[in-house]
């Protein structure tokens, strides 16, 4: 297989750029790294904490080429959009760019840290890129897309497509763009050519495949796939051939798709790869697998590697042999034999669980002439091949002790889930040049790393041999170890985290007056507007996880009588600034309903007001206070505080927020789509998002559509933003909740007539007497509003009385307790709301208990009894926590 150039296009455009930017869409490869906040390229320095595997294979590209050097690969990650070369005679054209780039083209040709461009070469390394997905019309040869340049280094452009917020002080270019149909993975090489005597060029990759359909259901379960070849045809005259697995995915007609690769091994005729292929496996659809073995030579995956052969396999037909390993021959691109492959598949189980360790060396020997020694570690795990290696630690320099860093690892990955499968931990001496010296090593598993405290003996098998009086080469304390489970959404959920919901409402002159039957205010009285289907579809999903059903509507873009000289950017929709809260979908609906036709429709469209007013009712979420707060904005029209917004929302991003915005009517979004951070996370010239906090959706492309398909679509990222924020700050999911059964209530008689002054209700603390039942109350003289049914909770009255209940029997009649001018009157107003004189409103929780300002909780007990329990101290201690016209050549390589 080569890549070929398949199509050249260039494209102008009408503006005047000083280039300096990168891909936004399909995205730059070094940008979908970049925009991952959890990809940390800056600690630990050996780039262990860049959590994509393509990402992290780039940066070890160029770390392993400068022996291990973390600035030379920090380069190609911080310099996004300094993809650059200098072609002077860029008029020539194409040949001119082949001859400034002849390699490494992903990198822009820089392949030198000490130069200009430093090296970026990690970036044209043959990878598994995440590829962006067109869809494409069945049997279409061609796919169209808006191709997406942001310029990080704008000068006095005469043409701007729109303002980017996702790149700091830059301007977004677009350019319609017709690409060649590609069902399997293709890479576009975007040049971006200055018209000056420098001849400053910028190039970006991007990869995208085609489909015309979704045929893929969840998979069975996941798949590890390792290779070791033996007898392949040499390719090199002077040495022996670097071999490199390729492996490609075909399911169906569909056309293959490479699923990933193995590292590269030098001068070897039977290697044995340490880098697996993971693939998903579906048991119902027929997976065909191409295992193609190259000799590589350039270092990157071009026409100029050789060769060597090819098998063709099925997935299943790997699964179910003997120990799921399965050889075949490799056939030349004549026909003739090139040696063998051998495969091994392992299925991944899902526990879901972490192996967390830290380890320390004590006295180990020493390997160097003139220091000691270097050492790091290696996992290896038990195959039906050997041991093959799974994790590698870091470096530490001239000691015989070594305090090794925290590890966290997949269980899943490194033993399949298998506490007990073995595990051989290797401590090796680095040297910078040649081969690595062995100190010693040891064997144990899962289950025996956390029966800490441990202490492991370091044993080089051949020193053993030739010294009677060897005991060990130093020994290994496991400091700490436990065994964790990766959290889930739903965990959090489980565990008691609530989800509150804020509403925003835009009432401005936009929408039209509301008695209007054009306005998207008009309430219809069988067809609810556009306003009311977001609020009852997406409310409907999230009031569930909000505990107490309360949830602050806000309008904004009106005036509020008397103050009709003032646009308010943040009402309570209530019109009562005291009272912001309604219970529940119901009240959501019937408070804009009510209140809608009596504001005054203005403007402008400003949001920034409402985001930063709900970022701060957003509560500090903390393990033992877990909380998680959603906006949803529904909106007409464009925003006109762009800034001010884009501000308030990289504020909001540390907090425990999503925004969620519902576009109504048929106005241009552009500006809403920009806020949404799937093209990387948003920032202005000062600051940058924390993570992604807002989702956009259109209502008006859901208008035929299934009902819950709205709120799916303006959810689905809820889950994901949710946990960056979690595991950003370190907070877990909290043990499930108990369920606690609750007693059948007891219907109460309905009550008609209302005559008599209510009673005083005064609890005090009971003696340790029998209690005796109450006689019936007399009926109410003064008129109240009526209780037509009131269901109270029989409580089981107990045996004796606890220190911290105080229970005591209050007889109506019996104006002994009720003397004292200080005691509430209170009266049941109607079904579950009891108010007193002094004006609180107290609220039964759950059927019969009321809770009071004052804290105790008041039970209604069988009888009439009330019991008052007064929680004891707690011991819990709450914790603070230039000009220049632009020309873009686009070319398209794919495999053939």
């Amino acid at each position: 297989m080569k890549f070929l150039l398949s199509v050249i296009l260039f494209l102008a455009i009408a503006a005047s750029v000083n280039g300096h930017g990168y891909t936004v869409y399909p995205p730059a490869r070094q940008q979908i790294c970049v925009s991952n906040n959890q990809n940390s390229i800056w600690w630990p320095s050996d780039g262990s904490g860049i959590v994509d595997s393509w990402c992290r294979n780039a940066w070890n590209a160029v770390y392993n080429k400068y022996n291990q050097n973390p600035s030379a690969a920090q380069t190609q990650f911080v310099q996004i959009n300094e993809y650059a070369v200098l072609i002077p005679n860029y008029a020539q054209g194409l040949p001119a760019l082949k001859a400034a780039v002849p390699s490494n083209i992903c990198g822009a040709g820089a392949s030198n840290a000490n130069a200009q461009f430093g090296d970026k070469s990690g970036f044209s390394i043959v990878n598994n890129w995440p590829s962006t997905k067109i869809n494409a019309p069945v049997g279409a040869n061609s796919v169209n897309i808006t191709f997406t340049w942001c310029a990080t280094a704008v000068h006095n452009p005469n043409s701007v497509a729109g303002q980017y917020p996702g790149c700091s002080g830059s301007a977004l270019f677009k350019t319609a763009l017709t690409l060649p149909a590609r069902y399997s993975q293709a890479t576009i090489v975007a040049r971006y050519q200055r018209i000056d005597p420098a001849g400053e060029c910028f190039i970006n990759c991007s990869d995208y495949y085609s489909s015309s359909c979704n045929i893929m259901n969840n998979p069975t379960s996941k798949v590890e796939l390792r290779f070791q070849c033996t007898g392949l045809t040499n390719k090199d005259t002077f040495s022996k051939s670097d071999p490199q697995v390729f492996v490609f995915s075909q399911i169906g007609d569909l056309p293959p798709v490479r699923v990933g690769n193995t590292e590269k091994i030098n001068n070897n005729l039977n290697p044995q790869f340490k880098t697996p292929v993971y693939i998903d496996y579906f048991f119902e659809i027929s997976q065909k697998l191409t295992l193609s073995v190259y000799d590589i030579d350039s270092g990157t995956f071009d026409k100029d590697n050789d060769f060597i052969g090819t098998a063709n396999v099925g997935l299943a037909s790997i699964i179910s042999s003997p120990g799921s390993t399965f050889k075949s021959p490799l056939k030349s691109k004549h026909g003739h034999h090139a040696g063998y492959i051998i495969v091994s598949a392992e299925i991944i189980r899902t526990s879901k669980q972490r192996l967390s360790f830290q380890m320390s060396g004590d006295h180990f020997d020493k390997k160097d002439l003139f220091g000691k020694s270097d050492p790091y570690y290696t996992i290896s795990k038990n195959s039906a091949n050997g041991f093959v290696q799974a994790f590698k630690s870091e470096v530490h320099m001239n000691t015989l002790n070594p305090v090794f860093k925290s590890v966290d690892l997949s269980l899943d990955d490194l033993t399949g889930g298998d506490m007990k499968r073995e595990l051989l931990f290797s401590f090796y001496d680095y040297d910078s040049i040649g081969k690595h010296d062995f100190i010693g090593s040891f064997c144990t598993n899962a289950e025996a790393l956390v029966s800490t405290p441990n202490k492991f003996a370091l044993i080089n098998q051949k020193k053993k041999e030739k010294k009677s009086s060897y005991s060990n080469s130093g020994t290994v304390d496991i400091t700490r170890a436990l065994i964790t489970r990766e959290p889930s959404f739903v965990d959090y959920l489980v565990g008691g985290c609530e989800i509150s919901l804020v509403v925003g409402i835009d009432c401005t002159a936009s929408n039209l007056t509301p008695t209007d039957k054009n306005s998207l205010h008009y309430h219809h009285p069988t067809i609810p507007n556009a306003y009311a289907n977001a609020i009852v579809s997406i409310g409907n999903v999230l009031t569930p996880y909000d505990y107490d059903g309360m949830v602050p509507v806000y309008g904004f873009g009106a005036t509020i009588p008397p103050n009709d000289y003032k646009t308010d950017d943040c009402f309570a929709m209530s019109l009562d600034p005291n009272n912001v809260y309604v219970r529940g979908v119901e009240g959501i609906l019937d408070v804009y309903y009510r209140n809608i036709t009596k504001v005054d429709f203005s403007g402008p469209t400003c949001f920034a007001p409402i985001i930063n007013n709900t970022a701060r009712m957003a509560s500090e979420s903390n393990q033992y206070n877990q909380k998680y707060t959603i906006l949803l904005m529904i909106t007409d029209g464009e925003i006109m505080d762009m800034e001010a917004t884009v501000q308030a929302i990289i504020n909001a991003s540390s907090k425990a927020l999503s925004i969620v915005i519902v576009g109504v009517g048929n106005a241009n979004f552009d500006s809403m789509v920009q806020l949404d951070g799937d093209d990387g996370l948003l920032s202005n010239s000062t600051s940058r998002a924390s993570r992604d906090i807002v989702q956009f959706v259109a209502h008006r492309d859901f208008k035929n559509k299934p009902f819950h398909m709205l709120a799916e679509e303006t959810l689905k990222e809820i889950p994901r933003q949710f946990m960056d924020y979690m595991l950003g700050h370190g907070i877990k999911p909290n043990p499930p909740r108990q369920y606690v059964p609750q007693q059948m209530p007891v219907v109460v008689p309905e009550v008609v007539a209302v005559v008599q002054p209510v009673p005083v209700v005064t609890p005090v603390v009971a003696n340790e007497s029998a209690i005796t039942s109450l006689p019936p109350p007399p009926p109410p003289t003064d008129l109240v509003q009526a209780v037509s049914t009131l269901e109270i909770d029989e409580q089981p009255q107990p045996a004796e009385t606890d220190d911290n209940v105080q229970q005591q029997q209050i007889n109506p009649s019996d104006n002994s307790n009720n003397n004292n001018n200080n005691n509430p009157i209170v009266s049941l107003e109607k079904a579950g709301i009891v108010t007193s004189i002094d004006n609180p409103v107290v609220s039964l929780d759950k059927p019969g208990i009321v809770t009071t300002p004052e804290n105790p909780v008041i039970s209604l007990d069988k009888d009439g009894v009330v019991a008052v329990e007064i929680p004891p101290p707690s011991d819990c201690v709450e914790q603070d926590n230039s000009t220049t016209t632009t020309t873009v050549s686009v070319s398209v390589s794919s495999s053939s």
